[in-house]
């Protein structure tokens, strides 16, 4: 990176490169990289390069690139050694491994953002589609490009100046707008294209590739404060209502003088509805069709009080396979009904001090755990359909690493902590919020499995991979000189999880992308919520020694103070060790939840936005685009770049296994197989090896109109 010009110095550079290098060199070439981090194009490199042959004239100088060099080395006789890991030894160099909590905040809006655009916006685009409506390619490019804006090194890592962080949020926020906006007019699209046998009809959608049951929360318009809902074929779904107000003076007022303007001078909401409703409910569905959609119907009915949400007096919560206790010291217990099993302080949150940076976690020389928290109040829901206990705690920190140090507690925080469990679920729903009040600390979400762990496995892209919980390097990585302590802090993509005793728990979240196995017996998964760092980088960091990583610039927007932290987890135990592909679906099916959209005429008004209504209603009520089985994943479903057709992305998630996928359609005719840029390959089958990832070209003929 730093050549010297003059003579003297060039002989005594490349004499020392030469002798730190060539041991390691098997083919005689030592590549030396020109460069480095933010610095300019080195403009004399051409006359360094041309003193340097005439100094060495034995040894042979030459500006490359990287490609013709590892294609030299690929052509040699030479027989290399293989080394397959993830790299994350900081051996001898630096790899920020704990970088994945640095700006909690923006690292949970990109997470959310990339699952909302893969698992939600593509395939509600791609059938939207096929039913005749525009695919909107500039858009969707515009709002990748903002993502990729903010994926690049410390964009997403997110260790920058408070200024740059601050244009990274504002990419998020509008890619976040334009999503959520094409995702409504898609879902209206569609939606007032369906023949309307209801006015209060809406649809569910299913954007997983196989048949599905569970539940969504919606906002509806309806009828009557009490009322019932009916699938395609007439079975009524359980449902409960969270919140009810009346809307019709408001709706009135805002719609009927819209209309006409959408070319229906004479709608029939008009003449017939007396009375709407805004409702916020929950509904269990069954029977969804795979990729694509169902409408649903509303009917006013006499007062049900089994839609109802009660308050409860007890300190627990329920459901089939779990009861979950909170008790009076603050301590959150689990049984697990099925084997009788209890875990004790099953849900925690710990606090420590955090000396680090931008870059990296460090533990601190003082440190102090604070796991204690006292319950401030709490409130019990039970419904025919869920149980929820809501929760709210506080706990004593210190403000900074200074008070810690002196054993000071003066900082109060609150934890609002959330859970719930569902009716014929496995599922336990843990959310977390709360508004960091100190700094210099780290707050994480840990939960006790009572399994004694040796690995941990965790997705990454197109798969999963197994992680040792504990590094024996750790105990002599300081006289070994490291540039990085090595650490169990590793990241995740969606699931973590950890097996043993025929028994396995899993954690699934889109919040922070952080876990570390922790516990004297290793049985303890610890989700870091955010960490609070003061500096953009230090030096002389316990966990990283020498210079700072960046500059030592302070950031106080990465302090988070004042900064509220919004956090969501799944948690499921199974009764036995699962394949990697259970894991990864399950994953799957938690972060695409069903969505729903109701596309009444009568929200053709300045709180929604005005469509034109159709002459005919061409579009089915009931739509199933295609099945795929479930021992693959699918990445996303979207429409081919500049083509017409689709592209349908799927994975094998097991490392071990080769698998078939089945594929079926009454609407697909054909498939061919592409690479990861959409261009055609030679072979076209539903073979998967381990971790393989395809993707196929499915026809452009298909039309979803009756």
């Amino acid at each position: 990176a730093y050549p010297p010009s003059d003579d003297n110095g060039i002989k005594e550079y490349f004499e020392k490169m030469i002798n730190l290098l060539k041991d390691s060199s098997k083919t005689g070439t030592i590549i030396l990289f020109n460069g480095e981090d933010q610095k300019p194009i080195r403009k004399n490199i051409n006359e360094i390069v041309e003193k340097a042959r005439n100094i060495f004239p034995d040894l042979e100088f030459e500006i490359g690139n990287f490609e013709d060099t590892m294609k030299e080395m690929s052509e040699s006789e030479t027989e290399f050694i293989t080394y397959q890991d993830e790299f994350t030894f900081g051996q001898h160099s630096r790899v920020h491994k704990s970088i994945f909590s640095t700006r909690a905040d923006l690292k949970i809006m990109n997470n959310i953002l990339e699952n909302f655009i893969v698992n939600i916006l593509e395939p509600v685009s791609s059938i939207a589609f096929l039913s005749g409506f525009t695919y909107e390619e500039k858009l969707f490019e515009k709002i990748w490009k903002l993502m990729l804006d903010n994926s690049a090194h410390d964009s997403i890592g997110m260790c920058n100046s408070d200024r740059t962080n601050r244009d990274v949020k504002h990419r998020f926020e509008l890619a976040k707008n334009y999503a959520e906006d094409l995702l409504e007019m898609k879902l209206r699209e569609i939606g007032i294209h369906i023949e309307e046998k209801d006015i209060f009809q809406f649809q569910l959608y299913n954007l997983l590739p196989y048949e599905r049951d569970g539940y969504v929360e919606m906002e509806l318009f309806v009828p009557a404060r009490d009322f019932e809902i009916r699938n395609e074929s007439g079975e009524r779904q359980e449902h409960i209502v969270m919140e009810t107000e009346d809307v019709t003076k408001n709706i009135f007022a805002k719609s009927k003088r819209e209309i006409g303007v959408d070319d229906d001078l004479n709608p029939l909401w008009a003449k017939t509805v007396t009375a709407i409703y805004k409702v916020k409910t929950k509904i269990r569905v069954t029977g969804l069709p795979s990729m694509g959609y169902s409408t649903f119907t509303i009917s006013k009915i006499e007062r049900d009080e089994s839609i109802k949400v009660f308050d409860s007096e007890s300190n627990t919560i329920e459901n089939e396979f779990y009861r979950i206790t909170v008790n009076e010291n603050s301590r959150i217990d689990l049984l697990d009904k099925t084997n009788q099993k209890i875990y004790l302080d099953f849900i925690s949150i710990e606090d420590s001090g955090d000396e680090g940076d931008s870059y990296d976690y460090s533990e601190p020389d003082e440190d102090m755990s604070i796991v204690e928290k006292e319950l401030q109040k709490s409130k019990f829901n039970q419904t025919s359909l869920s149980n929820t206990g809501i929760l709210s705690f506080k706990m004593r920190l210190p403000f900074d690493l200074n008070e810690r140090n002196q054993g000071i507690c003066a900082i109060e925080q609150i934890i609002n902590l959330k859970i719930e469990l569902n009716k014929g679920e496995k599922s336990i729903y843990t959310s977390i919020s709360t508004t960091n009040e100190a700094i210099e600390h780290r707050l994480r979400l840990v939960i006790n499995t009572d399994i004694n762990a040796n690995i941990s496995k965790a997705d990454q892209q197109f798969g999963l991979i197994e992680r040792p919980v504990y590094l024996s390097e750790v105990e002599k990585w300081k006289e070994e000189a490291w540039d990085e302590k090595p650490r169990t802090i590793e990241p995740l993509q969606s699931l973590v999880s950890i097996s043993g005793n025929d028994k396995t728990i899993q954690i699934i979240t889109e919040s922070v992308r952080e876990y570390q196995i922790i516990g004297d017996s290793y049985n303890k998964i610890a989700m870091t919520l955010y960490r609070s760092t003061p500096f953009l980088g230090k030096d002389h960091l316990n966990d990283r020694p020498g210079r700072e990583s960046g500059t030592k610039a302070r950031t106080p927007d990465a302090e988070l103070l004042g900064v509220d932290i919004n956090s969501k987890y799944i948690i499921r135990i199974f009764d036995e060790a699962i394949e990697d592909s259970v894991l990864s679906i399950t994953a799957k099916e938690a972060l695409t939840p069903i969505v729903g959209y109701q596309a009444a005429q009568f929200k053709n008004n300045t709180d929604y936005f005005v469509l034109n209504m159709p002459n005919k209603k061409t579009l089915e009520a009931k739509v199933s685009l295609f099945e795929a089985s479930k021992n693959v994943v699918m990445s996303t479903l979207k429409k081919t770049e500049g083509e017409s057709g689709l592209i349908l992305r799927v994975f094998n998630p097991s490392d071990k296994d080769n698998v078939e996928m089945e594929l079926s359609s009454k609407y697909i005719e054909d498939y061919v197989e592409v690479n990861l840029d959409e261009t055609l390959t030679e072979n076209s089958n539903l073979s998967f090896t381990p971790s393989k990832v395809k993707g196929y070209l499915i026809s452009n003929k298909i039309n979803l109109n009756k």
